[in-house]
């Protein structure tokens, strides 16, 4: 009897133990799971892309879902509402006019002539002509290459070949240099008026290209004409082009031709803004104290409507509904269903479908900057991004951001027990999904993915494809882990690695940054994070600074901040100018 009771004691302790260790086993309803994803990857959907009605649609669904589990609405009824510019087109009434000799000739948008989509709304009268060859210009340890040698394209229009030198040769290392942006940025630097862009086609599409979907547009019109135009041109000043350009190619020079023409035009653009919206609500937290701390788990609904080049898709060239069961249809299922199953803990719980996560963590940066809840009061993040293709007998999931804070793989090694889960640890705060805007400002996180897939960014990530008993789960581990950080000790953030991606191959340097891609104001680079011990942080440089030029070269954007870096070298000391509370200052910082 007395080993009876001793035994039984034991088992009742082992057991009370084990109960209070995170050993939550939810029910999670596969019907519901089904339906969630089936209906944010549905036809009806068009693929969520952000700005689209479809997308507004996919955002009241998410509220309904909240308002369902009696959550509490946060920001505009639920709503966290920004624009976006989705879609760029020029005005039918542009028009450029070469005026040579007296003689007019007048062109509007046609498969001849039409602005670019990253031109600046401008009008210009009587501005000259100056040809610069293909308007590179590169002085970097064995390249040396200046289309502008011996001319002065100063107030003027400048005419530039498409592409790069011997072309057929892909392997020259002019190409890094040849793009449309740092040809722009090279015309601005020495003061060109505008430039007109000597396409390769002889007859392009009247308006080529997709709008940069980061919002960044040039200082000056830019326009591209058609190879048969541009011989035209050249044939009424007695010059061949096709000589011309054969002759670049071998001597790097491009001579000052006299065009002796004169241009005018009207280059309009019209932008359309759509409305996109973070999706917000929060159960509130019981204890007097821990209630004003938080947890936020997010996902992005967000996806790439029907592909298409410039969408992101893996298949540009398919115009399809791109469902995105898995991207990311399955992370937002995990959150509408982790609302419905938590009640009140002691620290607020805040659930956010970010939109626009697609086009560069807009929506989660777009929060981070315009805070609904006091960021330095947020002990953790949780970011669910592609959690439904779990292997059903490896059962593989990486979660990032471990060593984020001093005690995340504590908690995650002790959830861990309750789980079947095979899980990898990844340690590093920055990735390509939302909890890197959180990470930017000193906020731990914990990513949650099951890994890309064949089906990524195609037609392909489909409903029938998804593990809905992997996403199950998934959903107890992750429902465990929110008890545990809701409830449990303060997490105390540490840097795992870079807050910015990782520099292009062909950069030799960095400042370590990350860079704020929400701004659409093309005044300068915002600064949303610091990488600790880089070029940056011992510059004295802030998150919050706007970086506005480079060795005193301007900085608009984020594309001519990557054309500054390509052109400098470690060990090198530079000026950055910045604004900071709209103070102009200048740093000095070592490479």
């Amino acid at each position: 009897m007395k080993r009876f009771t001793y035994l039984s004691l034991l088992l009742i302790f082992a057991a009370f133990s084990k109960d209070v260790f995170c050993q939550n086993k939810i029910v999670f309803s596969s019907e519901d799971i089904y339906k969630h994803i089936s209906t944010l990857a549905s036809d009806s959907l068009k693929g969520r892309n952000a700005g689209s009605i479809e997308g507004q649609k996919s955002a009241k669904y998410i509220k309904d879902n909240f308002i369902k589990s009696n959550l509490t609405l946060k920001g505009e009824d639920g709503f966290q509402s920004f624009k976006l510019t989705n879609k760029v087109t020029p005005d039918s009434n542009s028009f450029i006019l070469f005026e040579d000799n007296g003689r007019k000739t007048i062109y509007k948008i046609s498969k001849n002539f039409s602005p670019k989509l990253i031109s600046n709304s401008e009008d210009f009268q009587n501005i000259s002509l100056c040809f610069a060859g293909y308007g590179i210009v590169v002085k970097k340890d064995s390249i040396t290459w200046n289309s502008y040698q011996n001319l002065s394209p100063k107030n003027k229009i400048v005419m530039i070949l498409e592409g790069y030198p011997k072309e057929t040769n892909k392997s020259n290392p002019l190409k890094n240099y040849s793009s449309t942006k740092e040809k722009i940025l090279n015309a601005e630097d020495l003061g060109a008026k505008g430039i007109i862009i000597i396409s390769r086609k002889q007859s392009p599409d009247a308006q080529q290209g997709n709008y940069d979907r980061s919002g960044y547009s040039a200082s000056i019109p830019i326009i591209s004409i058609s190879r048969n135009l541009a011989d035209s041109i050249f044939k009424a000043n007695n010059f061949d082009l096709e000589k011309i350009t054969n002759r670049i190619d071998k001597t790097n020079k491009a001579k000052d031709i006299n065009l002796n023409i004169f241009s005018s035009g009207k280059i309009k653009l019209k932008k359309n803004t759509s409305p996109a919206q973070n999706v917000i609500a929060a159960i509130e937290g019981y204890d007097p104290k821990l209630k004003n701390e938080a947890i936020v788990i997010g996902a992005h609904y967000d996806h790439l409507g029907m592909g298409g080049e410039g969408s992101g898709s893996r298949m540009p060239d398919t115009i399809a509904v791109h469902y995105g069961a898995d991207d990311n249809a399955s992370g937002v299922t995990a959150l509408i269903e982790l609302a419905k199953k938590l009640k009140p803990q002691k620290r607020t719980l805040i659930f956010i479908a970010f939109d626009a996560e697609e086009k560069g963590l807009i929506g989660s940066n777009y929060f981070c900057k315009n805070p609904i809840f006091d960021l330095n009061k947020i002990q953790a993040m949780i970011n669910l991004d592609m959690i439904g293709r779990l292997d059903s007998v490896k059962k593989n999931i990486m979660i990032g951001g471990t060593k984020t804070s001093k005690e995340s793989e504590t908690i995650l090694n002790k959830v861990k027990k309750t789980s079947n889960l095979n899980i990898a640890y990844s340690p590093e705060g920055f990735g390509a999904s939302d909890h890197a805007s959180f990470y930017a400002k000193d906020i731990p996180v914990f990513f949650f993915s099951t890994g890309a897939h064949p089906d990524y960014h195609t037609p392909f990530d489909r409903t029938d494809r998804i593990n809905i008993q992997g996403i199950k789960e998934i959903l107890n581990f992750t429902y465990n882990l929110i008890i545990e950080l809701a409830n449990g000790q303060d997490l105390n953030f540490q840097e795992a690695g870079p807050k910015t991606a990782p520099s292009r191959p062909k950069f030799k340097v960095t400042l370590g940054i990350m860079p704020d891609f929400t701004s659409s104001k093309n005044n300068g680079l915002g600064v949303g994070g610091i990488k600790k011990g880089g070029a940056a942080y011992h510059g004295k440089m802030k998150k919050g600074d706007i970086i506005t030029a480079i060795d005193g070269k301007k900085v608009k954007n984020i594309y001519d901040y990557m054309n500054r870096l390509k052109h400098l070298k470690p060990n090198q000391t530079i000026t950055v100018d910045i604004l900071r509370d709209n103070e102009h200052k200048v740093l000095i910082i070592k490479l």
